[in-house]
């Protein structure tokens, strides 16, 4: 479970990092989205290899 929350972590600080350098784009439609979709990420559970849908996905960065 530690992994998990490690590997979410990393996707939220590289995200953040994304946003940096963003340079003047961060007001666009995709910028919202992509932002709305990290909110939504945040607040889930990050799946495992026991949900069948993501079973045989590799996840890790």
């Amino acid at each position: 479970m530690a992994n998990n929350e490690n590997i979410k972590d990393w996707y939220i600080s590289n995200f953040k990092s994304f946003e940096e350098k963003l340079n003047g784009q961060s007001q666009s439609f995709f910028h919202k989205f992509r932002k709305d979709a990290l909110i939504k990420f945040s607040e889930l559970e990050f799946p495992t290899t026991k949900n069948e849908e993501w079973k045989y996905t590799n996840i890790n960065p």
